[in-house]
């Protein structure tokens, strides 16, 4: 039975790990559950290891002899007990990952601005030195949106294509 728990262990804390690496759903809410989910799954596999390591270290097979006051029972009540701190620090595990994540791309995309206004209108480099940009900043060398001209046709004009657009046989 060690060596099933010892097992169990390593692949929850593999789909955890790699839940956390991935975070595979777009919504946020569905991660957070899942993350907490998978933190609670490996909490409860890592206490059923433990308390197999000591039922085993203690020579207590039978588990027909666990007395209420013993302290494998304590241990497991101790584990059931702590089973929702485990779903919330799974679900802070996925909101630090998305907040990393989130700022990464924030130092990325001040890099990328950085060097757009690094180089002049020929393309060639004006200097090297890199600084964060602030937001005010950003907004202000971000280029303005164009308004676009739409053509707006009567529907005879959709309907027979008088100018060819859809170039139909």
């Amino acid at each position: 039975p060690i060596a099933c728990n010892v097992i169990l262990t390593g692949l929850s804390f593999y789909v955890f790990y790699h839940h956390l690496s991935v975070l595979p759903y777009h919504r946020y809410t569905i991660n957070l559950i899942r993350g907490g989910t998978f933190c609670s799954l490996l909490w409860v596999s890592f206490g059923a290891l433990v308390c197999t390591c000591i039922q085993q270290g203690t020579g207590q097979t039978d588990v027909s002899k666990i007395g209420p006051n013993d302290i494998l029972q304590t241990l497991q009540w101790i584990i059931l007990g702590c089973i929702p701190v485990s779903f919330a620090f799974g679900m802070y595990q996925v909101y630090a990952t998305r907040e990393a994540l989130y700022a990464l791309l924030d130092r990325l995309y001040g890099e990328c601005e950085v060097q757009k206004l690094m180089v002049d209108t020929r393309g060639n480099p004006m200097g090297n030195v890199v600084k964060r940009l602030k937001d005010d900043e950003v907004i202000q060398i971000l280029p303005k949106p164009v308004m676009i001209k739409l053509n707006k046709r009567s529907p005879y004009e959709k309907f027979y294509d008088v100018r060819w657009e859809g170039k139909r046989a």
